[in-house]
Parts: C-alpha cells; structure tokens; sequence
C-alpha cells in the first residue's frame, strides 16, 4: 500500500528526475520482487512481446523474463529481494486485505454469471494474491538466468533499503514510496524499458523543509501498513500539524487523543532490519543455463522461438558486459 497520498504531497514541492536507463550503467540496483511480481500478475501483459497466451498464471514469468534482460542490456546490476513473513502490526491491514478480496472473489462470481467482462476484468484483478508459487517460479527463472535474488525475513522493502544505506547497491527501485521513510538514499519508481523515475531523500527533506523524522511522523499520519489514520485529520492538516508540533506526541497532546497507536510503525521504520551479514552476505551472478530456462518456459507454455530470439538478446548483452556485468562478487563489497 505504501503511504497514502505521499506522491500528491511531494508534487507541492519535489518533482523526480526523469533517467534513461543508460545513465544507470554499471549501477547496482535493488528491486522490490514481490511489488514487480504482483504487477506483472494483475497487467496480464509484460513489457516487449508476448511470449504465451499471456494469460494471469504466467504473466508474472513473462515479465520478469522481459525485465532481467531489459536492465541487463542496459548494463544494470540487478538483485531481487522477496517479501518474507508480514510483521505483526501488520495484520489489521492484511485483514482488511484479506476482506476486500473476498469481496472481490464475491463480486467477480456475480459478473461471471451474467458475462459481464468488464466487470470481471476489474475484480479479477482485486482478488489477485501473489502465491508462495508464483514466488517459487520467478525465483527458478531467476537461477536458470543466474540472477541473484535474496529473500527477506520480513519487508522487501527494508532489506532493499538496508542494502542502499550500506552502499551494497546503488538504488532501490520500488513502487511503495514507504522505502523513503525506511531511509531510501536514492529511490527509483514508475520503471518503463529506458527510463525512470529518481527520488533523492536528501534533496526530499530539503524541499519539504522537515527534519527525517518529522517527515516519518507525518507518513504515519497521512497512513501506512503499519498504523491506522487519525479521524478528521487529512493531508493537509497533517501537514500543517507537524509544522507546528514538530512530532506525534505534541499532537496527540495537543488534541487531547490518547488511543492513537502510531509507536510500532515509528519503530519498524527506524529499525527494522535484515538477518544478513551484509559484510559476508553472498549475492553473486551464478552459472547461466538456457537449457533449463527454455525447459521452464516451455512447460508454461511458451513459445520456443519467441523465447529463442530474446534469449540471443540475453547472451549477446551479458557477452558485451562481461568486463563489468557478469561479476557480481566484488560488487556487493561495501564502497
């Protein structure tokens, strides 16, 4: 979900710099796989050209496929972190998910029996929940590519932010603009073949004129995963509240409000960190295998010669980077 309305508030005051994949050569990136991987799922189509019938079950494939040899024909370094278990304080938002997308699955059935498909379109992809096989198929892609991936013990997000904050990689590139208030350095969203969207936290706060921690507590208020919203307090009163009070508790004092439990999310976004050794961590390019990549996607229905001729773009890309692409080990050393 990431912070409501954050991107309306910034737009005041801080517009992104827009960067052709080329400028990111060579440039480590951290990409939030599990967001990659449930929008691959609810667009149907992946970036490039279809290599299925491109139906849900394997558009999250398709995708991921497009998108490995995209950035590395870039010259991009990537790493794919996953979601692992959902922290506790956020079970009320899953729950709400969970309702939503009952209501979805309801809805979607109505429209089924009378043929309505546009309606069954709109709801089919409210219901859309990202399996622990989806998981499992992107990342037997991504070995078969000899892609590195990582699984996080809890917020993809987080262990990407760690990784940019301790210059293991470059960038973060996420669509949940809460990585900002994990601390993000460099923020890259709205991915498309040749271009993004940079977001440098630093030059954020400066134009924003908030302290880091003054702009985490006023995320909490306009809304994330991790607390609930004030009743009557919108974006522009948050706003204006946290110029004048500086922080949550002078406000709930100030309002008199003393059940606001907003501690739990102030704390997951200044601590929550990974598992990993990121000085020993290894996270390296592995062995390329296009035998067993043709087999995967031939078992979910690919087309051979469709997969054939990217994956001559796959090879011919990763031959002319050899100089700076295919070693990864000295690349998650710190700087």
């Amino acid at each position: 979900m990431g912070i409501h309305n954050l991107n309306k508030v910034l737009k005041k005051y801080y517009t992104p710099v827009a960067r052709k994949s080329a400028y990111f050569k060579t440039k480590k990136i951290a990409f939030d796989a599990s967001l990659l991987m449930y929008q691959y799922l609810i667009a149907i189509r992946s970036e490039g050209v279809q290599l299925s019938a491109g139906d849900s079950s394997t558009s999250h494939i398709n995708g991921f496929f497009y998108k490995v040899i995209n950035l590395v024909e870039s010259g991009i370094k990537p790493v794919f972190i996953f979601d692992g278990k959902a922290l506790e304080i956020k079970s009320q938002e899953i729950l709400k998910r969970n309702e939503r997308r009952a209501e979805a699955e309801k809805k979607y059935s109505e429209a089924e029996q009378i043929g309505d498909k546009e309606q069954m379109a709109k709801f089919d992809k409210r219901k859309m929940k990202i399996t622990q096989e989806h998981c499992d198929e992107i990342k037997r892609l991504l070995t078969h590519m000899g892609v590195p991936f990582l699984n996080s013990e809890n917020e993809a997000e987080a262990l990407c932010v760690q990784l940019c904050k301790e210059k293991v990689v470059d960038f973060v590139c996420t669509e949940d603009m809460d990585a900002l208030c994990f601390g993000a350095p460099y923020l890259l969203r709205n991915p498309k073949k040749n271009e993004f969207q940079e977001y440098n936290l630093k030059e954020i706060l400066e134009k924003i004129d908030m302290t880091f921690e003054q702009f985490v507590d006023f995320c909490i208020l306009l809304g994330c995963d991790y607390a609930g919203t004030l009743p009557g307090i919108g974006v522009v009163r948050a706003e204006n509240l946290i110029r004048k009070h500086q922080n949550i508790e002078n406000i709930l004092t100030e309002l008199e409000i003393t059940d606001y439990d907003f501690k739990h999310a102030r704390e997951a976004f200044f601590t929550l960190k990974s598992k990993y050794d990121l000085k020993t961590v290894s996270i390296n390019w592995t062995a390329y295998n296009r035998e067993n990549v043709v087999q995967f996607l031939q078992e979910k229905g690919f087309d051979e010669k469709r997969v054939s001729t990217a994956l001559d773009r796959y090879e011919k890309c990763k031959s002319a980077n050899k100089g700076n692409q295919i070693r990864l080990t000295d690349m998650f050393k710190k700087k």
